[in-house]
């Protein structure tokens, strides 16, 4: 493997422990994906800076702030990323109030206020937040049954870039109605494929070739019985689909990261992650490690991350559902 790709595959096993130090009892799959929001800027992290950012949030909002709730850990990594925190906290919550005129449902959005804050001025809330409220309309009336709470996240995605909403809608159905042609695995539903869309739409790039790339990416790993993940976790290969690089020269450097994580706690045996998601895992890190090259990329990354976010709460909400529903049958 390359000394490079070594050190950033070697910062994220560190850092997904020093998240799980902190966390102990959270789910393992949402502490590695928050470890890999440490990929930007390839930060090594200590348990005590993730400690420190959750009781940053305890001092600074209440008790039932959606900064605390089923974000809360993504929060504290992002926060944990930045060389402020006080100061981007600050403006999260400014962002997320000027969020609060827009929407009503608001679960994902501390994630888009905190990302808001890191990247764009104060001055440009309200313009964004609006916009984003418009393109989900938008959306919600072409697919109202594809549309959730969630989306409300990658909207704000879309906002952020220089897109007209118009745009930014059309490059969205366009982008959806061709990922229907391919077939992603039993996983990949409509909600699962919008959202990808979404992020393909926020790319910029032209739609029928990133989406025949993302096809060529799936079917050559499963050739190679490398086999990605489908669902939400499919929209990695978004991210290496916008990198103008040979498909083969990717993968060989995928699996080279592979084959050390196997290698790594909470990666082997069989109560470890799968191997297609231990593959998603792979595929940020070497995307992470082109992405400062290439247009575009970064945003594909941060937005995937949202996306295997979005995923892993949906999952976790759907497990505590159907366990609360077999204690109250059994009484």
């Amino acid at each position: 493997m390359k000394q490079e790709l070594f050190e950033r595959a070697e910062n994220f096993v560190q850092n997904g422990q020093a998240v799980s130090d902190a966390y102990f009892l959270e789910d393992s799959r949402m502490t590695r994906v928050s470890a890999a929001i440490f990929l930007e800027g390839n930060k090594r992290v200590e348990t005590q800076e993730i400690k420190a950012m959750k009781e940053l949030l305890a001092e600074n909002t209440g008790i039932f702030s959606n900064f605390r709730g089923y974000v809360r850990l993504p929060i504290h990594c992002m926060l944990a990323n930045t060389r402020d925190p006080e100061y981007t906290l600050k403006q999260a919550i400014d962002a997320y109030n000027v969020f609060k005129d827009y929407f009503t449902f608001r679960t994902y959005l501390p994630i888009a206020s905190v990302r808001m804050a890191m990247e764009k001025n104060p001055a440009q809330f309200r313009s964004i937040a609006q916009r984003t409220k418009e393109i989900y309309k938008m959306l919600n009336k072409a697919h109202p049954f594809l549309t959730d709470e969630s989306d409300e996240l990658t909207c704000s995605i879309l906002a952020s870039t220089d897109l007209s909403v118009e745009e930014a809608v059309e490059r969205t159905l366009e982008a959806y109605d061709t990922l229907k042609e391919y077939h992603f695995g039993i996983l990949s539903s409509g909600d699962a494929l919008f959202t990808i869309a979404q992020i393909i739409a926020a790319s910029k790039k032209d739609i029928p070739f990133c989406v025949q790339k993302v096809n060529a990416i799936y079917q050559k790993a499963k050739e190679d019985h490398h086999r990605f993940d489908s669902g939400y976790q499919l929209s990695i290969i978004v991210a290496l689909a916008i990198l103008e690089e040979d498909i083969d020269s990717l993968l060989a450097d995928i699996y080279d990261v592979d084959e050390y994580l196997s290698t790594q706690k909470h990666y082997g045996g069989l109560l470890g992650f799968s191997k297609p998601t231990r593959m998603t895992h792979a595929a940020l890190i070497v995307a992470s490690d082109r992405a400062k090259t290439f247009e575009g990329a970064t945003v594909a990354i941060q937005a995937t991350i949202s996306a295997i976010i979005l995923e892993t709460i949906i999952l976790a909400s759907v497990v505590s559902t159907m366990s609360s529903t077999s204690s109250s049958g059994s009484k």
